[in-house]
C-alpha cells in the first residue's frame, strides 16, 4: 500500500515539477489555459447546437469568464493550503483545465449520457441544495451537473488531493483541503443560487439572465483579481496603491457622480431597480480607477527625472518595483479599464478611452503636451468633463450639458488645474517643463492660481445653481483656496480636500 502511495506521489511530483518549471514562459501557460477553454467551448457549443447561433458571442464571453473565475478561486485556495506562491500554483492549475474537455467527450462516447445537458444548477430545477452538496450533486436531472461533469470533478478533486500531499500536507490536511476544493467547485456550479440570494437581499430583483450572470462573474473576478495580486506580491500591491493619489482619483470619481445628479435634473426618474444598474455602477467606478492608474503609471515612467527631485518616494524612483516589472503595469490597467467599461456598453468604453488618451497625450512623448504652458491643463479639464458625461450616460442613457457647464470646465477648471504643477516646481524647472510656476515664478503663480480659484468657485455657483446661499459658500471656499495655495509650507492635499468637500456639497445640493 505504501509503495502504491509512494509511486503515485512520485509521479505527481514529477508532473508538478514539469508544470512549475520557470523555463516555460508564463505566456505559454496563459495560452494553454485559453486554448484548453476554447476547445471545451467549441465541443460544448457544437453539442448544444449553438455554434451558429446569434447568441454565441455572449455565451462564449460568459464561458471564458466563468472558467477564469474558477481558476482564480482555486489558485487562492491552493495558496492558503500550501503557502506556495500563486505564480507557481497558477502554472499547475491553468494547464490542468484541459480536463474541461472530458464532459463533452464523454457525452459523445456514452450514448446513455446524451439525454443530459451541461449547465449550472438553478433554483427552479435543483432543489435541496444542501443535500446535493452532501451527495456529490444529488440525483441527475435533464440539465445541470451531468454525469461527465461529475467524473471531471471527481478527477479534479482527486488530483488536488495528490497536489496537497506532494506539497507536504499530511493525510488529514490533504483530505480537508480537497474537501474545500470540492466546495469551491460546487459553489461555482450553484452560482445562480448565490446570485438570486444576493440580488433579492439588495432589493434588485432575482431574474436569472445570461447578462446578469456575466456581470456577476465580472464582479467576482474583480474581487479575486485584487486578492490574487496582493498574494502574488504584497510589496508591488502596496506600492501601486500607495501611489494611487487617492485625492486626485476621488476628483474624477466625484465628476462621475456630478454627471449622475445633473442627469437627474433633466431626467427626474430613479434608476431601474435591477442588477444591471448595480453592477454597471461598480464597473464604471472601477474602470475610472483603472484608467487613472494607467495615467499614473505611464506618467511615472516618463517623469523619472522630475520625480527624482520632486517625488522621491515614487516606486519608479525608489526601485522597490524594478523597471522591468513596472513597465507592464500601465498596459494591465489599460486592459482592465477597457474590459470593465466595455462590459457596460461601447459608449462608456469610448469615453474611458478618451480619458486615457488625453492623459497619454499630456504625459508621454513624442507630444508630451504637459510642456505647453497653461493650456496643457485643458486636456485634464476635458477629462473631468468626459466623466461628467459618463455619469449622465449611466443615469439616463444619453447626455446633454448646458453651454455654461461646458464653458466652466474648459475655461475655469483649466485655469485652476495649474495648481497641480506647484508641487513639482523644482523638478519641472530642472527638466525644462514650462509650467506656469516655472514661467512666472513660484510665488507669483500661486497668487494668480489663487485668483483663478476664487473666480472659478463663484462661476460654479452661478452655473450650477445661481442661489445666493450657494454663491456665498462658493465664494468663501474660493477665498479659502487662495490662502491655502499661498500658505507656507504649501500642502497640496489641503487644497484637494477643500476641493473635494466643495464638490461633495455641490453634489448633495443638486441631487
Amino acid at each position: 500500500m505504501n509503495r502504491v502511495r509512494d509511486n503515485l506521489l512520485a509521479r505527481a511530483n514529477n508532473i508538478i515539477e514539469r508544470l512549475e518549471s520557470p523555463q516555460i514562459p508564463y505566456g505559454y501557460v496563459l495560452f494553454t489555459f485559453f486554448f484548453a477553454v476554447t476547445l471545451r467551448n467549441f465541443l460544448e457549443t457544437y453539442i448544444d447546437g449553438e455554434i451558429a447561433s446569434a447568441d454565441l458571442p455572449a455565451d462564449l464571453i460568459h464561458y471564458y469568464l466563468s472558467y477564469t473565475c474558477l481558476a482564480m478561486a482555486l489558485t487562492v485556495l491552493f495558496h492558503f493550503a500550501t503557502k506556495v506562491p500563486v505564480a507557481r500554483i497558477s502554472r499547475v492549475i491553468l494547464p490542468s483545465f484541459l480536463i474541461l474537455i472530458l464532459p463533452p467527450v464523454t457525452w459523445m462516447l456514452v450514448p446513455a449520457w446524451r439525454n443530459f445537458s451541461i449547465g449550472y444548477m438553478f433554483p427552479d430545477t435543483h432543489q435541496d441544495l444542501p443535500l446535493r452538496f452532501l451527495t456529490f450533486f444529488g440525483p441527475v436531472t435533464n440539465s445541470g451537473v451531468m454525469p461527465g461533469m461529475r467524473v471531471e470533478i471527481a478527477l479534479a478533486v482527486g488530483a488536488s488531493f495528490l497536489y496537497f500531499l506532494a506539497k507536504g500536507r499530511n493525510l488529514w490536511q490533504g483530505l480537508w483541503f480537497s474537501f474545500l476544493t470540492y466546495t469551491v467547485i460546487f459553489i461555482y456550479c450553484a452560482l445562480p443560487f448565490a446570485y438570486v440570494t444576493s440580488m433579492h437581499a439588495l432589493g434588485l430583483g432575482d431574474e436569472i439572465t445570461l447578462p446578469a450572470m456575466t456581470n456577476s462573474l465580472l464582479f467576482l473576478i474583480l474581487f479575486l483579481g485584487f486578492w490574487q495580486f496582493y498574494l502574488y506580491n504584497k510589496t508591488y500591491f502596496t506600492e501601486i496603491f500607495k501611489d494611487i493619489r487617492p485625492l486626485r482619483l476621488l476628483h474624477f470619481e466625484f465628476m462621475f457622480f456630478l454627471g449622475v445628479v445633473l442627469s437627474q435634473a433633466t431626467h427626474p426618474y430613479p434608476l431601474p431597480p435591477d442588477s444591471s444598474g448595480f453592477f454597471h455602477g461598480i464597473f464604471l467606478t472601477a474602470a475610472t480607477g483603472f484608467a487613472w492608474l494607467f495615467a499614473v503609471t505611464t506618467n511615472n515612467i516618463v517623469d523619472y527625472d522630475i520625480d527624482a527631485i520632486s517625488n522621491p518616494r515614487r516606486p519608479t524612483v525608489t526601485g522597490v518595483i524594478p523597471a522591468r516589472d513596472y513597465k507592464y503595469f500601465p498596459w494591465l490597467f489599460f486592459a482592465l479599464a477597457v474590459i470593465y467599461s466595455g462590459a457596460v456598453n461601447l459608449i462608456s468604453l469610448f469615453l474611458i478611452l478618451v480619458f486615457m488618451g488625453n492623459y497619454f497625450l499630456y504625459s508621454t512623448p513624442p507630444l508630451r503636451l504637459k510642456r505647453l504652458t497653461f493650456f496643457s491643463k485643458l486636456l485634464i479639464s476635458l477629462n473631468s468633463l468626459v466623466l461628467v458625461l459618463l455619469g449622465q450616460l449611466f443615469h439616463s442613457g444619453n447626455f446633454a450639458l448646458p453651454l455654461g457647464v461646458i464653458f466652466f470646465f474648459l475655461v475655469c477648471v483649466t485655469a485652476t488645474l495649474n495648481f497641480i504643477d506647484i508641487k513639482d516646481y523644482e523638478g519641472d524647472k530642472k527638466a525644462g517643463i514650462r509650467t506656469l510656476p516655472v514661467v512666472l515664478g513660484l510665488e507669483t503663480s500661486k497668487k494668480m492660481i489663487g485668483v483663478f480659484f476664487v473666480i472659478s468657485y463663484i462661476t460654479a455657483g452661478l452655473v450650477f445653481s445661481n442661489s445666493l446661499p450657494l454663491l456665498i459658500m462658493a465664494g468663501g471656499a474660493g477665498v479659502a483656496q487662495f490662502f491655502l495655495l499661498n500658505r507656507k509650507p504649501y500642502r497640496e492635499d489641503h487644497v484637494l480636500l477643500v476641493h473635494l468637500l466643495s464638490l461633495a456639497v455641490l453634489i448633495f445640493l443638486l441631487r
